[in-house]
């Protein structure tokens, strides 16, 4: 169970208004190819007119910001930031005690609940990526991409087509291109992996004789593996090419330097994928390689909250004198600011084993 420890001041906006912030709030971010979610909790007894009971009952559209500082006491708006930006999804009204009960999830929502209506065999992924964007008022940061959508399947579009929403077409385009896909505060990203930090998030034990954890810069943290995963992996794309009237194969593999942890035998995963030439198939074989490897190990801890964690962001754990000390990629991020406890987040990253070598 996560403990929380820092103050804060937190506000709230409806519909562009600035309101006295929630009771208690919850925001989640995650790099999963989903919505971030929100929930909060308002004193109907604090809110203006404007905002009472009627407008919570009737309303049909209410965008919602939460904001957060992290000066106590400080409520101007330059000191305040932006946890997550939204719509409101369910509405909960205590009538007794007069709590108001919110959630929802972020812009990406509104590609969600969009189906497709057109198709888009001559545009490239990024042209479609800033299409959507601007379709639904959002600013688009990404990075341009040259092969028209419809070459992908060498101009058979039928997969494409089993994309019903707007955001699963914009999730499938991003894993033919390897790229990332997420939105963040007003704009939609599409665009590669980050690159490698020179200095990750630092997570830092000290240990004692017997490997117990005696001092740390968090609060708590939980190590897990995976044996399925632990293996060399060898990933296999089959596919066949219309054009070229052949059937194209392409793997990738994973190996252990360890001595002790290799095996004869990988485990062996096979996708079958339509209309790939060599090069689309070895790419792609190696992205699976990396999904595959990135989930062999996971830590998840608690500490007081900040604001500069997010998905994707690097992590470096040492000192607790075990495997479990290498870089991983921040997976998810939630964080909780309530009167009681003050705010404080739990967060999820993952990474493959130090002893793999990947071999594409």
């Amino acid at each position: 169970m996560m403990t929380t420890f820092r103050r804060v001041t937190t506000a709230i906006e409806v519909n562009g208004t600035r309101l006295r912030g929630p009771m208690s709030l919850t925001v989640t971010t995650s790099n999963d190819l989903s919505a971030n979610t929100w929930s909060c909790v308002l004193a109907m007894a604090l809110l203006p007119p404007a905002f009472g009971r009627q407008f919570w009952s009737r309303t049909a559209a209410i965008d919602v910001t939460l904001l957060v500082s992290v000066v106590p006491g400080q409520v101007t708006a330059p000191n305040f930031q932006s946890l997550i930006r939204g719509s409101v999804d369910d509405i909960e009204l205590d009538a007794v005690t007069g709590e108001l009960h919110l959630s929802g999830r972020d812009r990406a929502a509104r590609l969600l609940e969009s189906r497709i209506s057109e198709t888009f065999p001559n545009r490239t992924a990024s042209n479609v990526a800033a299409l959507l964007a601007k379709r639904h008022g959002l600013k688009a940061q990404v990075t341009p991409t040259t092969l028209p959508i419809g070459q992908y399947c060498d101009n058979n579009y039928a997969d494409l087509n089993q994309h019903h929403t707007e955001w699963e077409l914009l999730t499938a385009l991003a894993r033919r291109e390897g790229f990332e896909l997420f939105v963040e505060g007003g704009t939609l990203f599409f665009q590669p992996p980050a690159t490698p930090v020179a200095q990750p998030y630092a997570l830092i034990a000290t240990t004692d004789g017997r490997g117990a954890i005696r001092t740390a810069n968090f609060l708590d943290l939980r190590c897990r593996r995976s044996l399925l995963l632990a293996p060399d992996i060898l990933v296999r794309i089959v596919s066949w090419n219309r054009a070229l009237k052949q059937q194209i194969t392409a793997e990738a593999r994973s190996t252990k330097t360890s001595p002790a942890n290799t095996t004869d035998t990988p485990q062996t995963y096979i996708y079958q994928v339509p209309g790939l030439n060599w090069q689309q198939a070895r790419q792609l074989a190696g992205q699976k390689l990396d999904e595959l490897t990135r989930h062999e190990r996971i830590i998840t801890w608690s500490e007081p909250g900040v604001l500069t964690l997010a998905p994707r962001t690097q992590v470096r754990l040492s000192g607790t004198g075990t495997d479990w000390d290498q870089t991983y990629i921040v997976d998810r991020v939630q964080r909780r600011i309530s009167a009681g406890t003050g705010f404080g987040m739990e967060v999820t990253a993952r990474g493959p084993s130090p002893q793999v070598t990947a071999v594409r």
